[in-house]
């Protein structure tokens, strides 16, 4: 999720066919976009470092198919559960906060002190949040990438939807 930014949704349909090894980037369907009116967006590669290589390729290529009984080796989804070839978006996210939680870093953005009765509508990790915090990163930590391309990798339309996303770096 950090290293691609990507939506929950496109990580739920990452495909180990889709992975260029050699370049470290990934060929992603964005899930908001409209062919007709994005064509150039509509697929983009996205890119994680080459020190997540070798353990992103042993979970794809050895671990992935012993996890679940329900995939093949070397194809299909990179997300899957024990029990089915795909992780759906919405699991995704379960299992972000809940790996959050146990890490101990997981609390209530809102309401942001709920009694016992109130629903949390927003947590303070989640997939959504962790997508935020990578565009941010991007733009205000990686000198080699431009607005325009930071755009493209997040999969937005308009520039103006990128820097939407990026949180103040008072340093910089």
């Amino acid at each position: 999720n950090w290293y691609t930014g990507c939506r929950s949704v496109e990580l739920a349909r990452l495909k180990i066919e889709n992975i260029d090894w050699d370049e470290c980037s990934i060929d992603v369907e964005s899930a908001k976009l409209d062919v007709r009116e994005h064509s150039g967006l509509k697929r983009r590669d996205v890119y994680f470092p080459e020190a997540f290589r070798q353990q992103f390729q042993r979970w794809c290529e050895r671990e992935r198919h012993a996890f679940s009984s329900a995939v093949d080796r070397g194809s299909g989804c990179v997300l899957v559960t024990t029990q089915s070839g795909e992780m759906p978006g919405t699991q995704i996210n379960r299992v972000v906060k809940r790996a959050a939680e146990n890490a101990g870093v997981q609390r209530p953005l809102r309401p942001a002190d709920p009694g016992p009765n109130d629903e949390v509508k927003e947590w303070f990790v989640t997939t959504h949040r962790i997508r935020r915090s990578a565009i941010s990163h991007w733009v205000n930590d990686c000198d080699d990438l431009d607005l325009n391309q930071i755009r493209r990798i997040a999969g937005h339309a308009r520039i103006e939807q990128t820097i939407d996303y990026v949180e103040d770096d008072d340093e910089k």
